[in-house]
């Protein structure tokens, strides 16, 4: 075999061995790591718990980024509190008077209401 071919196989072999071993360095790093989050979140401690509430708060925080506009949906929200129920003379614990509810639709379908949900 001719020399110039001897080293080019040589050369092949310790560039496949280099990336071999940074291939197996590279998964070791990663294992590590993966190891060192999971023991960090199972053992418990007050690092643990603040990163799991400021993970949930990061979520929230995302969420409202891309929350729309509802001043330009259309939608309208009605909230019922205890003094309107004392003034329409409705019981907090028992379901409304159906009579009620056909007012509160009849009112909300000429005001230009598409749709009602309870």
């Amino acid at each position: 075999m001719p020399a110039a071919v001897s080293d080019a196989m040589d050369q092949t072999r310790a560039s496949r061995l280099a990336q071999n071993r940074n291939q197996l360095i590279g998964g070791a790093i990663g294992t590590a790591l993966a190891l060192a989050m999971a023991l960090l979140f199972l053992v418990p401690g007050r690092l643990t718990k603040g990163l799991v509430r400021a993970s949930y708060d990061h979520s929230f925080d995302l969420a409202s980024a891309s929350r729309p506009d509802i001043q330009k949906s259309g939608v309208v929200i009605i909230y019922m509190d205890e003094p309107s129920y004392r003034i329409l003379g409705q019981s907090l614990s028992l379901p409304w008077d159906r009579a009620r509810h056909a007012e509160l639709l009849d009112r909300l379908t000429a005001e230009g209401a598409r749709a009602v949900i309870f």
